[in-house]
């Protein structure tokens, strides 16, 4: 996206006036101190909230009982006055909510490890993700629903036994489809942007074809042929939606998936000799043509 680009939609009365305005706000911010301080501010918080779960874990032998309890609910209760204090309609104020909501998963974990309450993983998963879920009504972010729904999907891979496991396979493409219809088709997730949409369906889209890959082996011989087969449609149909969206980020990841999950199948006659290798190589150099073709066209549809 360029500036030229969006004055030639404007003149074509292809963009009103307030999209055009929030088009140039993004690719050239009014503000740029501002713009600039947000993301650093975000990038901040999360390496200090990484870092505090980091420095119990590697100190976690040194540290008395005192000591482990209190430094997630210290941490959780500055993190709750901060966003008071700051209010949630602020950047500091929601930077504070997320430390909150990654220091209630710290104190259940330590809390597990402490008292040994024979707890599952996934019992600390589950009560994470309910606990989170004021936290989303009260600060309306969109992030904060995302950080959510992966506790809740960590959560029901470690009760089904794992995210290789039959139950979870199936519960993860339906969160993947409804996550994925909800940020396209309803009206107030609509505006939630292309980049973050990505977020919802990347990483799911991911295990539907890395799971998918492991089952070509046997990929006709049940219960094996359903995780490959949905794979490959999936990967299929959305390479087409991708298509008739002009989306080439949902195109390219999709080119991508169907030509691992055709290779993934072809290992089994070709191996990793030579003319397999070759194969593949020569597979995956017309996925990325193919990407590189229907990005420039759509940007020349564009223009």
């Amino acid at each position: 996206m360029s500036k030229q680009l969006l004055d030639v939609l404007l003149n074509e009365h292809l963009l009103d006036e307030k999209s055009y305005q929030t088009l140039l706000n993004k690719l050239r911010p009014a503000d740029k101190r501002a713009w600039l301080s947000h993301r650093l501010l975000a990038a901040g918080t999360a390496f200090i909230l990484a870092g505090l779960v980091c420095f119990v874990a590697a100190n976690w032998q040194e540290m008395g009982l005192f000591l482990r309890l209190s430094l997630p609910l210290i941490g959780l209760v500055l993190c709750g006055a901060g966003a008071y204090y700051k209010k949630l309609d602020s950047w500091p104020g929601q930077s504070f909510a997320f430390g909150a909501a990654v220091m209630i998963g710290a104190f259940l974990a330590v809390f597990g490890q402490v008292y040994q309450t024979g707890a599952f993983l996934y019992e600390l998963f589950g009560l994470w993700a309910i606990l989170l879920l004021p936290l989303c009504v009260f600060t309306r972010n969109k992030w904060m629903y995302l950080f959510t729904l992966y506790v809740a999907t960590v959560y029901w891979s470690s009760f089904q036994g794992g995210i290789l496991t039959d139950g979870f396979w199936w519960v993860a493409e339906g969160v993947y489809f409804a996550a994925w219809a909800l940020s396209e088709f309803l009206p107030p997730c609509k505006t939630w942007g292309e980049g973050f949409k990505r977020f919802i369906w990347m990483p799911l889209s991911v295990y539907a074809t890395v799971w998918g890959g492991f089952s070509a082996e046997k990929a006709f011989n049940f219960p094996n042929a359903g995780y490959y087969l949905v794979a490959l449609v999936l990967a299929g149909f959305f390479l087409c939606y991708a298509r008739h969206k002009k989306d080439t980020a949902l195109f390219a990841w999709n080119a991508l998936a169907l030509t691992g999950l055709v290779c993934t199948y072809l290992v089994q006659w070709l191996e990793f000799r030579m003319l397999g290798l070759l194969v593949y190589c020569l597979l995956f150099i017309a996925s990325g043509l193919m990407s590189y073709r229907f990005w420039f066209s759509a940007r020349e549809e564009i223009k």
